[in-house]
């Protein structure tokens, strides 16, 4: 078991330990302090957002929330891109993509966004024939880059408008060695 899974549930535990933090499917009704949240997630097709629920606020408090597609096609520059980062490049499969993680201001450093990005990754691994899970940041997010690098995702190449294509390959790591299995996806 990796040392940084141990660190992870420990923050986890340290600073969510006031709050029930329940990780689940979207359904309707939950409430984010933005709407786009509410329009992404209701029609949403394919594999549901996930969300992150404060039950202490009420059982549709979303303090976080995720979504993603598997699978997903790339362009060919950016799958070429995909490819050249990972340790099997020739291996024939799919891409999964995380479109969107965000995390409620007054949540952020608690680990929801941590524990988001584990269930992605974990979603992935668990689809047959998903090689990669791929995501787009701003360049000047060095807070959501320094996550992104500490779960493994590599830079691949600068996009358009100052983002990076960042990517996570299955081939090289294996969540069940990183994570011990299955992480958990009741965060008190």
């Amino acid at each position: 078991m990796k040392p940084l899974f141990y660190s992870t549930i420990a923050a986890l535990l340290t600073l969510l330990a006031a709050a029930e933090v329940t990780l689940r499917d979207y359904e309707d009704g939950d409430k984010y302090p933005d709407d786009i949240m509410a329009h992404i997630c209701k029609h949403k097709q394919g594999i549901p957002c996930h969300v992150a629920v404060n039950s202490t606020k009420g059982p549709h408090s979303v303090v976080g929330y995720i979504v993603m597609d598997i699978p997903f096609v790339f362009d060919a520059d950016l799958e070429r891109g995909i490819r050249k980062s990972m340790k099997y490049p020739q291996q024939k499969g799919s891409f999964g993509y995380i479109e969107l993680v965000e995390v409620d201001q007054a949540s952020q450093g608690s680990g929801i966004g941590t524990a988001l990005l584990k269930y992605a990754l974990e979603r992935g691994e668990a689809t047959a024939g998903t090689l990669a899970m791929a995501l787009r940041v701003s360049q000047d997010n060095v807070r959501a880059i320094r996550l992104y690098e500490k779960l493994h995702f590599v830079k691949v190449m600068s996009v358009r408008l100052r983002m990076d294509l960042y990517a996570y390959d299955y081939g090289l790591h294996n969540m069940e060695s990183e994570a011990d299995g299955s992480f958990d996806h009741v965060l008190t």
